[in-house]
């Protein structure tokens, strides 16, 4: 089925409104099933419209399973079979994490939209694999469309730009990168296809280049610029075969990235530099994977320092990117939106001013893999939009403690804008859209990049039909790194735009809520921990989040003691062991998860900066514990040689207002008890100590 057969798309931005008082509690199964009827009863309708569609396909040919069949012994006792390891496999799934929870309060996982869930669950039936419309008729669409709605919340053209989805946000990463290095390396394959060519396809392309002025030189080519002399000799390849099979032969994916660069090397271009990619200390580790898998090797990587606030430091790298030596070139620079572990949101309009200065640029991608969703914080009408409207309809939702300030609005509404400036962005709908795994994008602003890898399957749309639209490709699989991917995903992620617009009164909404409850939480950190805990107090790695996301520690003295970094560290770490990621248990308390800040990832001047401002006007021994002088830290113990924090994603948008009933006299809110319960692991690791 092809776009244009389908009903009119809604716009993600602008569909239907519901209002703000009911409209959350009515989008997920409910964290006590309670909207259980409902959901039951569309499931059930889901799985019988499927049955439906079964027996009436064909209805001229016979069952196949006949009367006789159902009461034979073995097909009766393979039934009971069945339902007794279906049974045993429930028991076991009773120990999974409970994501639905507000008592969960650990990674970037939560409870799945219903129209994501049913979505997902009614198309699941099908079995569809969007490799190609011939195994996929229908699902290939809903992706097209629900990409297109993606691309245009991020603030891509939709008319311009193309993605597809994935099944996370690594592979959403490697393969940008891989787009990346194959513009940059084109015009050295143009070069050597063009020592090989005969002497008449010599003066075709030398006729090109002047004609589009390309004096193809790659060190001063611009993104734009390389795309371009692709696209024109792409062009010429339809006509001239010769060509096309020499820029095959020529290629990276042919000739290996060693025997590419031997190759070039006696060309009149010579051997393409050696090709580095920037990210912060930070990024995620795909990027390693990515670096490895693409031949360029991690020692390629250059890693930028972050900021006091855990975000890359731009200043740091346009100085990194001056001091480059000749023989190298800055492939691309990878920038955080919302990082793994901090949730930190980098300065994308800061780098991509850097890129158009940096002479040839680079390719700017955003791993936006968990704060992507943010973006539908936006009002529905954009030009209407203004910081101190995103502010007050973010006070709306906080009632107990604000979130993000004035001038916090501001910078996000300046950084996020600067996101469509990015070359590619990865986006993980199953993170902050609440979708199910798996779910990653990739997204690219100009959909011709999607040509740098091409891959030819001759048994799957050999003829494929031109269409002027390209999302309506018939074979997306042409230009994705995996090669089957459930068509299930995009149909949870098309059923839950079509229901839950990607704007501030739709999608908006979560994260709005989601943005509160991190402000509440955090409130009620600082003010009940010195409660509970009399001389100590609650500190966080960054006073002002930029996300949903707290690192918190716990510094002061215990009993008139001061509390050195390494005993908290190893409080901390006992504390998350035996009570918070209780996994052989079925009934957890709440759940939280830990990072660490670690000498060899940090400098030990970064932690210590960051150890002064958590431990700021509190008696902790000494105020530098990463001392060069004094520790080898490659013998030292670990709990001497990181800082560890508690880390808490608040992904549910009913934290502010869950309640439990802790005694039978009255119900208190679900974040004091985990306040309580906290400190009350804290005293007992203490005491014990």
């Amino acid at each position: 089925m092809r776009l244009n057969n389908m009903r009119e798309p809604i716009n993600p931005l602008e569909a239907g409104r519901a209002p703000h008082s009911f409209a959350c509690k009515a989008w997920f199964l409910g964290p006590k099933a309670e909207n259980q009827q409902v959901f039951e009863g569309l499931l059930l309708d889901a799985f019988r419209d499927y049955c439906y569609w079964r027996r009436n396909f064909h209805p001229e040919d016979q069952p196949y399973v006949q009367v006789l069949d159902r009461l034979n012994p073995d097909f009766l006792q393979y039934q009971e079979s069945l339902r007794d390891q279906l049974f045993e496999m429930l028991s076991q799934l009773k120990q999974s994490m409970p994501f639905f929870s507000p008592r969960y309060l650990g990674h970037m996982a939560k409870d799945i939209l219903t129209p994501g869930l049913l979505g997902y669950i009614a198309a699941m039936f099908y079995n569809q694999n969007n490799i190609t419309r011939e195994s996929a008729t229908v699902t290939t669409g809903f992706e097209a469309e629900a990409m297109q709605g993606l691309a245009q919340m991020l603030g891509y053209d939709p008319q311009r730009s193309w993605g597809h989805l994935c099944s996370g946000g690594t592979l959403a990463n490697i393969e940008a990168l891989w787009t990346a290095r194959n513009l940059v390396l084109f015009p050295y394959q143009l070069a050597l296809a063009r020592e090989h060519a005969s002497p008449d396809l010599r003066r075709q392309i030398k006729v090109f280049l002047k004609s589009q002025s390309f004096d193809l030189d790659p060190q001063e080519l611009r993104t734009s610029e390389s795309l371009a002399l692709y696209q024109g000799i792409q062009n010429l390849t339809e006509t001239c075969l010769e060509l096309k099979a020499l820029l095959s032969d020529c290629s990276v994916t042919t000739l290996g990235l060693l025997g590419f660069y031997q190759a070039c090397a006696k060309t009149v271009l010579g051997a393409p530099p050696t090709l580095r990619v920037a990210y912060s200390q930070n990024a995620h580790y795909s990027l390693q994977k990515s670096l490895g898998l693409l031949g360029l090797g991690t020692s390629s990587a250059l890693l930028i320092p972050l900021d006091d606030q855990l975000r890359l430091d731009h200043h740091a790298l346009a100085d990194r990117i001056d001091t480059l030596d000749a023989q190298d070139k800055l492939l691309a620079v990878v920038g955080v939106y919302g990082s793994t572990e901090e949730g930190a949101l980098d300065d994308f309009d800061a780098l991509a001013s850097l890129r158009d200065q940096t002479p040839g640029r680079f390719w700017l991608h955003a791993d936006a893999c968990y704060g992507g969703y943010a973006l539908s914080l936006n009002a529905a009408d954009r030009k209407q939009d203004t910081s101190a409207s995103l502010h007050s309809f973010l006070v709306e939702q906080s009632p107990q403690a604000s979130s993000w300030d004035l001038e916090q609005c501001k910078r996000w509404r300046r950084i996020s804008q600067a996101l469509s400036d990015c070359d590619s962005i990865a986006l993980d709908p199953h993170k902050l859209g609440y979708l199910p795994y798996p779910a990653g994008t990739i997204l690219y602003r100009d959909q011709r990049v999607r040509e740098l890898i091409h891959c030819e399957a001759p048994y799957l749309n050999s003829h494929q039909q031109k269409s002027e639209n390209y999302w309506e490709t018939d074979y997306p699989g042409h230009y994705t790194l995996e090669g089957s991917r459930p068509g299930a995903t995009s149909a949870a992620v098309w059923l839950a735009q079509r229901t839950i617009p990607l704007n501030r009164e739709g999608h908006g909404l979560l994260v709005a809520k989601t943005l509160a409850g991190t402000a509440y939480l955090k409130s009620i950190l600082e003010t009940r921990i010195p409660e509970h805990l009399p001389g100590m107090a609650c500190r966080f790695l960054v006073e002002k989040p930029d996300l949903n996301l707290l690192c918190y520690t716990f510094v002061g003295s215990w009993q008139g003691q001061k509390l050195s970094l390494a005993r908290i560290n190893q409080t901390l770490s006992e504390v998350y062991k035996r009570l918070l990621s209780r996994e052989d248990s079925q009934t957890h308390d709440f759940v939280v998860s830990m990072t660490r800040l670690q000498v060899g990832v940090y400098t030990q001047d970064q932690l210590n900066r960051y150890w002064q401002r958590l431990s700021a006007n509190q008696a902790t021994g000494s105020i530098l514990p990463f001392s060069e002088q004094s520790t080898d830290f490659s013998k030292a113990p670990s709990h001497d040689t990181q800082i560890s924090l508690l880390r808490t994603v608040v992904m549910d948008p009913f934290l502010p207002e869950a309640l439990t009933r802790s005694n039978a006299q009255y119900a208190e809110p679900l974040a004091e008890v985990f306040v309580r319960t906290l400190a009350e692991q804290i005293k007992l690791s203490l005491n014990k100590a």
